[in-house]
């Protein structure tokens, strides 16, 4: 399975998400610090990073830039911002459609399940394509 990192201010959403990845195999590395997870990234060169969009201190499109300054790794950002871009402020959608535009790979919208993380997970993976591939279409 992957190393994956995740990235999230909220203990509760960052404990919740690193035992359904272990759950599912993977090895993970947990922080609620943007600057440990720089390192981690470093130190660790996970397969992946899931990483929240709204964090005080640093959002996340800048902890993506920061990021992509140095390693290209896909990311999957997990956000409470409204799915239905109505709902969503202007800056909110704005700073999504930033992130996309800098090369973040997909978004996962809070609350979600386990399942939904599994799928997310496996197709930045490559795990679907890889399944789909040995079938006839």
């Amino acid at each position: 399975m992957a190393s994956i990192l995740v990235l999230d201010d909220q203990v509760n959403i960052l404990t919740y998400v690193s035992q359904a990845l272990r759950g599912l195999g993977h090895e993970v590395f947990a922080t609620t610090n943007p600057t440990e997870a720089y390192n981690l990234v470093a130190e660790k060169k996970p397969d992946l990073v899931v990483l929240d969009f709204q964090m005080p201190g640093a959002s996340g499109s800048e902890v993506f830039a920061e990021l992509r300054r140095y390693h290209r790794i896909p990311v999957l950002f997990i956000t409470a911002y409204a799915r239905d871009q109505a709902d969503a402020t202007e800056t909110q959608t704005q700073a999504l459609e930033d992130a996309f535009n800098s090369g973040a790979v997909d978004i996962l919208y809070k609350p979600f399940s386990v399942a939904a993380l599994e799928e997310k997970i496996g197709a930045l993976l490559g795990e679907e394509a890889d399944e789909e591939d040995t079938g006839a279409r």
